[in-house]
């Protein structure tokens, strides 16, 4: 048994031994280090971006969520300086300004120098303390980039990935003056998901495999938001970009086996086509023109079951402010007008907080609240020096069937914050560092009263043309 033993172990150590000699003998993988690599990736990629005549074609998501949507950009290398076109700037509008290649765990394309396009979502402003608004100072940008790893590197595509977003970005070769390619773009986003040369259409159906879906774009932050049809709260989103078509999504996306990237507006049929799929627009439900609101309206507000006193009816007017976005509404005080805004896509109105004049050296805001009836029977609320937060209105149907001349728009309480609906508004005032100077609530402030009667007007309820 012993000797057994001992031959298994020998043999075991010869097998070793030759795996050792085996291994020692045989050639390296690499026949250049890791540094001679990278060093020429980083050549081959500064070469390959020299290349095209006309630059290249930039698709650029920033943030690491997308959520900003996509835009294109336009990109000219030569070996120190890269020159920069979009879609944010006027089409003959550019920015030059150096670049470098460097080294990390792979080949980094740099734009560390200043320049305005490549820098608008990557450059922080302002800080983590309030602005003058009352919203936070972007103190992290837009969370977007402007150091790249180089993915891929070739004639034909170059991909990056932001280091900070992680977010993929696609450059191919320029095929027309950039220039020119976007001011058709500009007017492309002026005329895509348009009817009757008026309404932007943001709500579309299709069908898939007999199952009902809806999309719904949204122009403000370029989000696609897909749902099956009654199933809202099982809603999927996706960022996209404009294009000259229609749009192109952050990525491939795929709905009930049918997968999509690129979807074309068909003016003439007025439909929105992706492959196989036809996506109809919607019309939503009490649609109105910017015309139809302007004029004169009994104000409702006051307004609540819990509340102890009667509603208020007061008198104001909507008139033209910018034609198509917004109105002015006269009514609420001498001192100044509230403005309102339109929204062309769903034709209804938006009150969101605003500066509305000064007192002394102090803005007066006119801002959102959230409201409700105090356990002492009175009311206690808390408001918010925000641009972001509001009433949106919802036409009434039922009103309009029975007399259109005379409808009813309902406010409909905006988005809760902090687990509080907006439902009121009130004055604050807000010192020129962007602090809070308080409520206006004292005779010292009358003269800015809400319709004369107190700094606050809760529970605002309709607006009914006169």
């Amino acid at each position: 048994m012993r000797n057994k033993t001992t031959i298994l172990a020998s043999l075991a150590a010869l097998v070793l031994l030759g795996c050792v000699s085996c291994v020692k003998d045989q050639d390296p993988v690499f026949d250049k280090t890791a540094s001679e690599r990278l060093t020429e990736a980083l050549t081959h990629a500064q070469e390959v971006l020299q290349t095209p005549q006309n630059g290249w074609s930039m698709r650029y998501f920033p943030h690491p969520n997308q959520a900003y949507g996509g835009y294109t950009f336009f990109v000219k290398f030569t070996e120190d300086e890269v020159t920069a076109w979009s879609e944010l700037g006027d089409p003959d509008e550019s920015y030059t300004s150096l670049y470098k290649m460097t080294r990390d765990d792979g080949p980094v394309l740099s734009f560390d120098m200043d320049n305005y396009f490549l820098h608008y979502f990557a450059t922080p402003s302002g800080s983590s303390m309030s602005n003058r608004y009352g919203e936070n100072g972007l103190y992290q940008g837009y969370q977007g980039d402007f150091e790249f790893i180089i993915l891929s590197a070739e004639p034909s595509r170059v991909v990056l990935k932001g280091k900070r977003s992680g977010s993929l970005a696609y450059l191919e070769p320029a095929q027309s003056n950039p220039a020119e390619f976007l001011a058709q773009l500009k007017q492309a986003k002026e005329n895509n998901f348009k009817v009757l040369d008026l309404i932007y259409i943001s709500t579309f159906e299709t069908e898939i495999g007999g199952v009902p879906y809806r999309m719904q774009l949204n122009r403000d932050n370029q989000q696609a938001v897909f749902f099956e049809k009654g199933k809202v709260d099982e809603k999927k989103s996706v960022a996209y970009m404009n294009t000259l078509s229609g749009i192109r999504l952050y990525k491939p996306f795929e709905l009930n086996g049918e997968t999509f990237e690129e979807m074309n507006w068909n003016a003439v049929s007025t439909v929105l086509e992706s492959g196989s799929l036809t996506w109809k627009y919607l019309m939503p439900e009490g649609w109105m023109s910017y015309d139809e609101y302007l004029g004169d309206y009994d104000l409702v507000y006051n307004d609540n079951e819990d509340w102890w006193s009667d509603p208020v009816v007061v008198p104001v007017s909507l008139v033209k402010d910018v034609d198509q976005k917004s109105y002015l509404m006269k009514g609420v005080n001498d001192l100044y007008d509230v403005r309102v805004d339109y929204d062309l896509s769903g034709g209804n109105l938006a009150i969101m907080g605003q500066i509305v004049g000064q007192f002394g050296e102090n803005d007066v805001y006119f801002a959102a609240c959230s409201a409700s009836k105090s356990s002492s029977g009175g009311v206690t609320w808390t408001g918010w020096r925000s641009t972001k937060y509001g009433l949106r209105t919802q036409v009434d149907l039922e009103s309009m069937e029975k007399d259109p001349a005379h409808f009813v728009t309902r406010f409909e309480p905006g988005p809760s914050v902090a687990g509080k609906p907006i439902n009121s508004f009130a004055l604050i005032m807000q010192k020129p560092d962007g602090t809070s100077g308080g409520w206006m609530n004292g005779d010292a402030y009358s003269d800015w009263f809400l319709f004369g009667d107190k700094y606050y007007a809760v529970f605002w309820l309709s607006l009914t043309k006169k």
